[in-house]
């Protein structure tokens, strides 16, 4: 539910191209004139449409679109959408490096998150980039110089006054007692902060001897920016607290603060998913990987600074990339001893590759006689594009194509997915569509694109990398999916909503299968040799009533089958999975024909020449 008791009205924050701030109220829709008829709005709002404004009904949790003081249209697709309301209705914001959108002020900017079918919009936290301008929208955020009425400034470091606030014009934090300002931090670093929220200004923290109030708390960087003054903004992370037992909190970029201590024992940093997140070992997962994880050094050691995918969901961006495609990208993550935070500076690194630390390109400068430092990360607002410094591909999957030539590091048969096709094509393990490449050959590997003629539609593991397959709708247009690691079955649900859906593969704790029914647990087991019918609401078929064959391989992959050649069986049989059963299957007796199972008959259509196309014909309880 909407909590307008979160929102209160401070000022701007600037640090380069990042902007910080925390917004005012949303417009609800119980202020429209016909509100009264929002139960029957049915009507898709169409985001492109100038006059619409936007409005927030916590009654049904939805997003609706009115003109003048109208309701029109209702929000009906899950996303993350951004809004302006300067206090007169919400205009919409197109996200990503792309946008048109002009932001008026940053005070005024919203962002929601809807569930399927545009169900259950709640205001959520974060980051959005419109345009080449990141913001980020904390839930809260230190008490405002201005708003605390502070007057007076005295240069110096902070050491013992009651109170602090942010002087937004020139983006310091002073210390003051009372209503007058003693001090300023001038010295580079991150703090714990705890403010009510009242206004009353924020107390300083110190881990391990502070009682904390996990409600209140919040990360501070001060950092010297590009022309060597300090400014502070709000950052995100991991502590550590030793005070009164050992404790772990994240203080996440979606504005919650909770502790994580009974989490880190499970996380072993051995896929993607695990990216972001602590281990009982006191340490950060930088690179999940199966066979070569990497790892920061503990918590509490402090002094480095890494780079990290920026992966979907983890606490120091909230899944920045959902929706402008920085997924792609990576972050910069500081271990200040207890604190592992989130780095805004506007700087380059040179990465060793061996364990994710950076140094920043100036200060390897003075460190090193190379003509330049590759691998490098160029970083802007936070996020950071990483290069592998050469034309060839040598992704995280450790394989490098040359196309044309002899590849290394790469799995005889495997598959991966790139950039391109051609020469200098790129492996990558996320991110926008690509190409299909297979290897083949033990000795001297030869990599090539999967031609447009052979590619069939479907489901790839992706060698070398853990948790992941690569969809291929067709050729150009593969993508990788993420593993959704530890489910029970694709029927999965988080409260009464559907956890996932059609084309999601997950791990029910033994193998992983593909989700073509999310209305049953079971589905497509991969690696194991089976063919299944699939219908329109899959990739490989898009005709109503019609469904098609595909093949589930041992090498873990699940394809369209081949066009129908020669003789074409008349009826298939399938139980409640379907999974075909042929009349001769010698195990039928003992696994679909069970007593009390659920049987199909698919009968195939005469004058189909095409691919195996059926239709259901009868379905019996045995």
């Amino acid at each position: 539910m909407f909590d307008k008791n979160l929102l209160s009205l401070v000022a701007l924050l600037f640090i380069g191209n990042y902007i910080s701030k925390v917004s005012a109220a949303f417009k609800t829709c119980s202020e429209l004139s016909n509100y009264g008829d929002i139960g029957s709005i049915t009507d898709p709002c169409v985001t492109t449409t100038a006059s619409l404004s936007y409005c927030f009904d916590d009654a049904s949790d939805k997003i609706y679109g009115f003109s003048d003081t109208n309701l029109s249209c209702v929000i009906n697709t899950e996303n993350t959408f951004a809004f302006e309301d300067s206090g007169s209705g919400g205009k919409f914001v197109t996200l990503g490096s792309d946008s048109a959108y002009d932001v008026s002020d940053a005070n005024d900017l919203f962002l929601f998150k809807c569930g399927e079918g545009g169900a259950n919009c709640a205001q959520t936290y974060g980051y959005a980039l419109v345009k080449d301008v990141y913001y980020t929208i904390p839930k809260s955020k230190i008490t405002d110089c201005t708003t605390a009425s502070v007057t007076k400034s005295l240069e110096g470091d902070c050491s013992s006054p009651t109170h602090y606030c942010l002087l937004s014009n020139d983006g310091k934090i002073y210390g003051y007692d009372d209503t007058t300002t003693t001090c300023a931090i001038n010295t580079p670093g991150v703090y714990v902060f705890e403010d009510e929220g009242t206004n009353s200004g924020a107390t300083l923290k110190a881990l391990g001897t502070d009682t904390l109030t996990l409600e209140n708390l919040m990360l501070y960087q001060c950092s010297l920016g590009i022309d060597n003054a300090l400014s502070c903004s709000r950052t995100y992370g991991y502590i550590y607290d030793s005070n009164g037992g050992t404790d772990f909190l994240a203080l996440s970029a979606d504005g919650s603060v909770e502790s994580v201590k009974g989490d880190i024992a499970s996380n072993t940093c051995t896929s993607e998913a695990m990216i972001g997140k602590l281990q009982d070992t006191n340490k950060l997962c930088l690179f999940g990987k199966a066979d070569s994880p990497i790892v920061s050094d503990a918590i509490t050691a402090g002094g480095q600074s890494y780079i990290m995918n920026n992966v979907e969901g983890n606490i120091f961006t909230n899944g920045l990339g959902a929706t402008d495609g920085s997924s792609t990208k990576s972050i910069v993550i500081k271990n200040s001893q207890n604190i592992f935070s989130l780095v805004f500076d506007d700087y380059d690194y040179c990465i060793d590759s061996s364990d994710n630390t950076i140094i920043a390109t100036f200060q390897e400068f003075c460190q090193n006689n190379q003509e330049d430092c590759t691998p490098k990360a160029e970083c802007k607002n936070s996020i950071c594009t990483r290069s592998d410094g050469n034309n060839s591909s040598s992704g995280s999957s450790g394989c490098t194509i040359n196309v044309g030539g002899t590849s290394s590091g790469c799995t005889e048969n495997g598959y991966y997915l790139t950039d391109g096709a051609e020469s200098g094509t790129k492996i990558q393990s996320e991110g926008s569509e690509g190409y299909l490449f297979q290897c083949t050959g033990s000795n001297g590997v030869t990599c090539v694109a999967v031609p447009q003629a052979s590619l069939k539609i479907g489901y790839y593991l992706y060698a070398n990398e853990s948790n992941k397959y690569i969809k291929c709708t067709d050729y150009g247009h593969c993508s990788v999916v993420d593993v959704k690691t530890s489910a029970t079955g694709c029927n999965d649900v988080n409260g009464s909503d559907p956890k996932y859906s059609v084309g999601d593969i997950i791990n029910n704790g033994t193998n992983d299968v593909l989700c073509l029914d999310i209305s049953v647990a079971t589905g497509i087991i991969i690696g194991t040799q089976a063919s299944y019918f699939a219908d329109k609401n899959s990739i490989f078929h898009s005709k109503d009533d019609e469904y098609v064959l595909i093949n589930a391989t041992t090498d873990h992959t699940v394809v369209l089958s081949d066009k129908v050649t020669g003789s074409v069986p008349k009826y298939i049989y399938t139980d409640e999975n379907l999974k075909t059963h042929a009349r001769t299957d010698v195990d039928k007796s003992t696994t679909v024909c069970e007593v009390g199972n659920i049987i199909i008959e698919f009968k195939h259509e005469e004058d189909d020449a095409s691919y195996n196309y059926y239709k259901k014909h009868v379905t019996f309880k045995n």
